[in-house]
């Protein structure tokens, strides 16, 4: 199995983005997710392991590189959501397919690689 980069998370993301933008018809707004000091955002490797969304850290320090990926608070927004089930990223569907969320934990457990 090859190992996952940022820029392959980074298409998976922008891919869930695009789908929820189809399915709503209207342009992403992404700001009522800001609950860190830096803005919500996955342009960068660094942009998404510095990001916050509706207070919660989206990839936390210690679930990276020691397979423990699948508690990551994106990992759980994108199956379940964190708040409630009615909150499930991306809000209101489409959803990611569970092969796709299982290479962000990919990603994660093998240490969030460039």
């Amino acid at each position: 199995m090859l190992a996952m980069t940022f820029l392959e998370v980074k298409a998976i993301l922008d891919y869930a983005l695009v789908g929820w933008q189809l399915k709503s018809r209207t342009a992403p707004d992404l700001s009522s997710h800001q609950g860190g000091a830096a803005p919500f955002s996955w342009q960068t490797r660094a942009e998404l392991l510095a990001a916050w969304g509706h207070g919660y850290q989206l990839i936390q320090p210690g679930v990276i590189g020691n397979g423990m990926g699948d508690q990551a608070n994106l990992i759980i927004d994108l199956r379940r959501g964190i708040v409630s089930p009615a909150r499930r990223m991306p809000l209101g569907g489409p959803y990611l397919d569970e092969s796709l969320v299982q290479l962000v934990v990919q990603w994660i457990n093998e240490g969030c690689l460039d």
